[in-house]
């Protein structure tokens, strides 16, 4: 019996206390802040790939390596976006900056300076949430029935 079993106890109290810490049990917990991907260069200074490198950079990039510009941006680390690809990337953000580009790049310095940073928009986001009114927000997003 289901009720006995206790996996089952432990998946039920665990699902209970989420729901609880979410304003309790039907209640929708908040969404996701939205983030995108960004290289931080020598210097410090974050460049978002997204908002800070030109399109036709982008697009350079993702032609010369036959990788789908839009994965590029969204999953650099992607097993379908080849390393130089994003070697390139890591160039263009150097450059972006206004950085001297390193005589050699490791692959440590690039995985190092891959990050998520909070994807703010002001039309749509604030402090990395959907603004109401957007199609990612709460108020306005479709909501899952059951």
């Amino acid at each position: 019996m289901a009720g006995g079993d206790p996996a089952y106890v432990a998946v039920t109290a665990e699902v209970g206390a989420k729901a609880e810490a979410a304003g309790g049990e039907g209640a929708t917990p908040d969404p996701p802040a939205a983030k995108t991907m960004a290289i931080t260069v020598p210097g410090g200074r974050v460049v978002s790939l997204e908002h800070d490198l030109e399109f036709g950079v982008v697009a350079d990039i993702a032609q010369r390596h036959a990788v789908s510009w839009g994965l590029l941006l969204a999953a650099p680390m992607h097993r379908e976006v080849p390393p130089q690809a994003l070697g390139d990337l890591y160039l263009a953000c150097c450059d972006e900056a206004g950085v001297v580009q390193p005589a050699k790049i490791t692959p440590r310095m690039v995985f190092e300076a891959l990050t998520a940073i909070p994807d703010d928009l002001p039309a749509w986001y604030e402090g990395g949430d959907p603004k109401a009114g957007c199609l990612a927000s709460r108020e306005t997003a479709p909501q899952a029935t059951t």
